[in-house]
């Protein structure tokens, strides 16, 4: 999405304006509404869809599920709805893309 003149509007829909962006902008445009799993300093791995990046690296993502695989083995790994959430950027370890999104 581009903003243009206050309003947002849709990337496929002014392709002129995508091409010239940064090759790396484009390439975070083309992650919108993809799912991502996102594992975090604490270890909780995190699964939603992309929908913000700003310039701190702070993620939003819609519709994420939690998934915690505690230390100790006697203990089950827990699974949570979390809904719309921000991860902070320098709690991000590693992203990826999944494959069945």
């Amino acid at each position: 999405m581009l903003a243009t003149n206050g309003k947002i509007t849709a990337n496929k829909a002014i392709p002129h304006e995508f091409d010239v962006l940064p090759k790396e902008i484009q390439n975070v445009m083309g992650l919108l509404d993809e799912q991502l799993r996102v594992e975090i300093t604490d270890g909780r791995i995190l699964v939603g869809h992309f929908h913000c990046l700003d310039r701190d690296q702070n993620l939003i993502l819609t519709d994420t599920t939690e998934f915690r695989c505690p230390q100790d083995s006697t203990f089950a790994p827990s699974v949570r709805s979390l809904g719309m959430i921000l991860i902070p950027g320098r709690h991000v370890r590693k992203i990826s893309r999944r494959a069945d999104s």
